[in-house]
């Protein structure tokens, strides 16, 4: 119980100080994309979720298995970025994960939620005529590599395969807070124009981009667990509010596809 107790006070920690320290918003007045006051809603909710289950946790009795209600591991794995409208772009992931067992860590009902940072990128090309002399458009190139602070929060369920292989699939929600991030922009020469570079920031006191400082969605997970610590599982996200808002971009939206090893404690 005491070992219970100490994960549930880490996870919290970690979460709470990710979020209230790393997530700022922008200093960049924008007409479309604006900030949501969801920073505080988000902490008060793992707060009273972490107390309710070690409440909960306090009056469980039994079996070794049936004791560890609440458990944690970290994760890591690949992205594959593919938002509306621009190409895909291949990412990384990394964070912490916890899970809140209603039956047992082999089979039933469970809560799953995260603290992860992904870089969820992409790319993009398109014609412009500069001047109005230019007899061709020049083509522009963008590469985007927006890093966020990602809190995923499923329900799910788990079927005891064999004695020591489990499968689980869960769906639900996620929010994503905007951390660092570039993006980098090349234009081809003309006969009359020269080739042009520029990099700008993403997030924070230095953010000169369109980009917004938070998204939300709905995703799923699915995967098996052996032994139960080793998980391997896929998941796929699709946002649902427009990420860019600039001169010659297409809005988008998140679309991003994940493989993900994850170890349990």
């Amino acid at each position: 119980m005491k070992k219970m107790k100490k994960h549930l006070i880490v996870f919290g920690v970690f979460a709470c100080m990710a979020i209230s320290i790393i997530y700022k918003p922008n200093n960049v007045p924008m007409k479309k994309i604006r900030q949501p006051l969801i920073n505080p809603i988000i902490l008060f909710s793992i707060l009273c979720f972490l107390g309710c289950a070690n409440a909960h946790a306090e009056k469980r009795i039994g079996n070794q298995e049936d004791m560890k209600a609440f458990r944690w591991g970290i994760t890591g794995g690949m992205n594959v970025s593919s938002p509306t409208s621009v190409e895909t772009k291949v990412g990384y992931q990394l964070g912490l994960r916890g899970e809140w067992d209603f039956k047992s860590r082999q089979e039933g009902t469970f809560l799953s939620f995260g603290l992860l940072l992904n870089e969820k990128g992409w790319k993009h090309k398109y014609y412009v005529f500069d001047t109005p002399s230019q007899t061709y458009p020049r083509m522009w190139k963008k590469k985007a590599t927006p890093a966020c602070i990602e809190v995923p929060v499923h329900i799910g369920y788990r079927w005891k395969e064999k004695e020591k292989l489990t499968l689980f699939a869960s769906g639900g929600l996620y929010a994503n807070f905007g951390v660092f991030g570039k993006e980098k922009a090349t234009a081809s020469a003309t006969a009359t124009l020269p080739r042009v570079t520029y990099s700008i920031d993403y997030y924070g006191f230095n953010n000169a981009s369109n980009y917004a400082n938070c998204d939300w969605g709905i995703g799923y997970r699915i995967g098996m667990e052996a032994k139960k610590h080793y998980q391997i599982a896929v998941s796929n996200e699709w946002g649902m509010r427009n990420l860019y808002d600039g001169a010659y971009h297409p809005k988008m939206k998140n679309r991003n596809f994940s493989l993900s090893f994850t170890y349990m404690f």
